[in-house]
């Protein structure tokens, strides 16, 4: 004899299903190898967290070899969406993963995990070089510049200073903080790192009509506080009077 069970029972045991089916924290943890945890060290992520989280974002890397592919893009974006397709298909068949981007040049995809024995698969596989966080980055000199050595430079004397830089680009909003407050080039003169903007290609009326020249100009002040700016204005929009290159000159 059957006997028939209502829509909220059914409910119910399914989730009382599921909710035995999701892993622990605990049990994760004691399931992931050395390798595993190192990849997410190295990624900076916080291990705890990330078993007791109900959801992940991760950016995935794998081990995919492209040496024998880097001059022909077409065959490379092949070989990589057909290693990454058979490597995600192992997760895909446990559950509780979205691909929410892929990357077709690079040997990456962006993840939504949310079932912890997928996520434990997902780390142990030797096919999964590292993962990284989806974090937010912002624009900053604070690292490019010791990058490139301007720190120790600055710190024996070379700020520029005594020396002018020429750029030719789209203009520059000499207003801006970065170039010490000028009201107009050259004034005030004591802070104002500005001396002259010229425009070479035909009058737009405006300071710079992208703002790439200002952006390039504030890099150099960055990398040579102490030095003066003459800005060439050679562009009418994105195009220069040369017909119309988009090659950008400093």
């Amino acid at each position: 004899m059957f006997k028939t069970l209502s829509l909220s029972a059914c409910l119910s045991v399914l989730m009382v299903g599921t909710a035995m089916a999701q892993m622990s924290p605990v049990a994760a943890n004691a399931q992931l190898n050395n390798q595993a945890k190192q990849k997410v060290s190295k990624g900076g992520i916080n291990l705890s967290a990330l078993l007791n989280n109900s959801s992940n974002d991760l950016i995935v890397e794998y081990h995919v070899d492209t040496n024998h592919l880097e001059n022909n893009r077409t065959q490379l974006r092949e070989h990589l969406a057909q290693k990454k397709q058979s490597i995600q298909s192992r997760f895909i068949r446990l559950g509780g993963i979205q691909l929410l981007r892929d990357y077709n040049a690079l040997p990456y995809s962006f993840h939504r995990v949310q079932k912890r024995d997928t996520l434990v698969s997902l780390l142990n596989d030797s096919n999964v070089k590292a993962v990284y966080p989806n974090n937010v980055s912002y624009t900053t000199a604070s690292q490019s510049l010791p990058l490139i050595g301007q720190v120790p430079a600055a710190a024996q004397g070379y700020t520029g200073e005594g020396t002018t830089i020429a750029i030719l680009d789209t203009g520059i909003n000499y207003r801006h903080s970065d170039f010490g407050n000028c009201t107009a080039p050259g004034v005030p003169s004591s802070t104002c790192k500005v001396l002259e903007t010229v425009e070479v290609a035909r009058e737009d009326y405006q300071l710079d009509v992208n703002g790439h020249g200002t952006n390039v100009a504030a890099i150099a002040s960055k990398v040579a506080p102490g030095a003066k700016i003459v800005m060439l204005d050679v562009f009418t929009g994105s195009t220069s009077r040369d017909g119309g290159r988009h090659t950008i000159m400093i």
